[in-house]
């Protein structure tokens, strides 16, 4: 009777813990890549990235880091989730402005963007992939064909 009592505890123990635990943090940190689509350059922006979850739908995300052209930039993103579902992807759209820096030169320009993709949930893991398009203020053009690819951890 004792040890039936004593695993009773251990397991009722156990289970509290595990779902006191079982709450996600709305932040994520991760690494991504936009590849340009265009020929000749294929100009890839790496970086790091941080992402707040405002609500289940809603967040914001910041990045920082450079190109293969010399550029460094930081940005800020807003993302809304269209289709939250939890055993496929979910579909995001969003937008944002970044800052951009071209190192050694006086050239910097203020971009406009906009995204579309999917993300997929994975334990802590959040691959993700999708499409976005820019606007460059100071040079006036547009350059619609990046592909995203990016993995954020949640904390």
């Amino acid at each position: 009777m004792f040890k039936k009592r004593s695993f009773l505890a251990l397991f009722a123990s156990t289970s509290l813990f595990f779902t006191s635990q079982a709450q996600e943090s709305p932040f994520s940190v991760g690494v991504h890549m936009d590849w340009s689509m265009e020929s000749p350059s294929f100009e890839k922006y790496i970086g790091v990235q941080g992402k707040y979850d405002l609500t289940e739908r809603q967040s914001l995300q910041a990045q920082l880091g450079g190109s293969t052209y010399d550029v460094r930039y930081i940005g800020v993103d807003y993302l809304y989730t269209v289709f939250p579902l939890k055993r496929m992807p979910s579909v995001f759209v969003g937008g944002g402005v970044a800052y951009e820096k071209v190192a050694g030169t006086s050239y910097d320009d203020i971009t406009f963007n906009g995204q579309a993709g999917m993300q997929f949930d994975i334990g802590r893991f959040s691959p993700y992939v999708g499409y976005k398009a820019r606007f460059f203020f100071e040079a006036e053009g547009i350059d619609p064909s990046y592909l995203m690819l990016g993995l954020r951890f949640r904390l």
